[in-house]
């Protein structure tokens, strides 16, 4: 009785290391795979004397079934540039190897 449900244990715990695992999702490295943007232009309507405090949104998705991995972003301009941008939370003018979950 006793080794039956230590059996019963096993193979519990068997069946919940197997399938309670998330699948890791390999990087999609295909170079024709192409990204949705939440806009395809952004406008500012206002002359910008100094650092603006007007933002604006540009979101990013990806429509594959795999992880997508942007290997650069930058800011046109650099550090002279009239604008900034935050990526994932963090201020930057450049930014490399962004992963976006499918």
């Amino acid at each position: 009785m006793k080794s039956n449900l230590i059996l019963k244990g096993i193979v519990f715990m068997f069946l919940l290391a197997t399938f309670a695992c998330k699948k890791d999702n390999k990087i999609l490295s295909d170079k024709s795979a192409l990204l949705k943007f939440s806009e395809d232009t952004i406008i500012f309507d206002t002359v910008f004397t100094s650092v603006g405090t007007i933002t604006h949104t540009l979101k990013i998705y990806n429509t594959f079934k795999q992880t997508l991995n942007i290997s650069s972003i930058t800011l046109a301009g650099g550090k002279s540039s009239n604008f900034r941008l935050n990526i994932d939370g963090a201020k930057s003018i450049t930014a490399t190897d962004i992963e976006i979950a499918p």
